[in-house]
């Protein structure tokens, strides 16, 4: 039960979006991993693919990639380009401002639910 608590609580600061999935990982601040937010009329398998993978050779979105599966307001929020002030990407714990995971952070956040 804590471990699950602890996975959906992961975050990622993307930053050359090498290790981030795209669709299943939690990157965008206050949406959640992206595969939740599809809009779709019929059920499809995701792949896995990574951030980065989603860019053009001039570091844009590939919209016509994904643009058909989302709704139009996440599309805004999206638009978030890559941190290039990071060489790597880094998981944080989204229940710490800091982002940073403690025993302590985890039995906090178990007491409030």
């Amino acid at each position: 039960m804590v471990w699950s608590d602890v996975l959906e609580n992961l975050s990622w600061s993307v930053g050359n979006g090498h290790n981030v999935d795209f669709w299943h990982d939690n990157w965008i601040p206050n949406v959640g991993p992206l595969s939740a937010q599809v809009v779709t009329t019929f059920n499809i398998a995701l792949p896995r693919v990574f951030v980065d993978s989603m860019l053009d050779a001039n570091g844009l979105w590939s919209w016509a990639a994904f643009q058909h599966l989302l709704p139009v307001l996440l599309r805004i929020v999206a638009t978030k380009e890559l941190n290039s002030m990071f060489p790597t990407d880094a998981v944080g714990w989204g229940s710490c401002a800091d982002q940073r995971f403690s025993v302590k952070s985890a039995y906090d956040f178990r007491l409030v639910l």
